[in-house]
């Protein structure tokens, strides 16, 4: 596919969806937590591009997407556009290559409720990917729903819950 044509899909992904700058940096629960990731993959097949963008990738164990409460509009910065984009570029290259993504929600509504949100949360995230250029064969995705409990209703601490977490596997 044309790179000029994935950029035009990828940005038509960014803006026909409703987003936001994640704001949480100075909370302590950004956007991105970063820990290095020791990841054994056969870099033959990659081309330079695929080989910055694998290298990118590798220093994150985890990608989380927070989102707005009780929606399925998801935060991102700078630093998410840039895993999104080296995430296409790489599973561009490496077809056996796959993304699992886990949603969660804050504590609050009932456990069905929850687990149709989260499973909204995946679909929408899933959507992006897609749009972008990744294979669907390439996302698996587990709804998880609620997890956590906070001691009160301090939305800082419910919105460490609001995530789709993403796992290149």
């Amino acid at each position: 596919m044309n790179r000029f044509l994935k950029f035009g899909i990828f940005a038509w992904c960014l803006f026909s969806t409703y987003w936001y700058v994640c704001e949480m940096n100075d909370h302590n629960c950004g956007c991105i937590i970063a820990k290095p990731k020791p990841v054994a993959i056969d870099t033959t097949a990659l081309d330079s591009l695929g080989k910055i963008a694998l290298s990118y990738l590798q220093q994150y164990d985890t990608m989380h997407f927070y989102f707005a409460n009780r929606t399925i509009e998801f935060y991102t910065d700078s630093s998410v556009l840039s895993y999104l984009h080296h995430l296409n570029t790489y599973l561009a290259q490496s077809p056996q290559q796959k993304i699992e993504l886990y949603g969660y929600t804050d504590p609050k509504g009932t456990p069905y409720d929850n687990s149709q949100l989260a499973t909204q949360r995946l679909h929408t995230l899933q959507q992006c990917l897609v749009r972008m250029g990744i294979k669907p064969t390439q996302i698996e995705s587990t709804a998880i729903g609620e997890i956590g409990k906070c001691a009160s209703d301090d939305e800082l601490c419910l919105q460490q819950y609001r995530r789709v977490d993403a796992v290149l596997e």
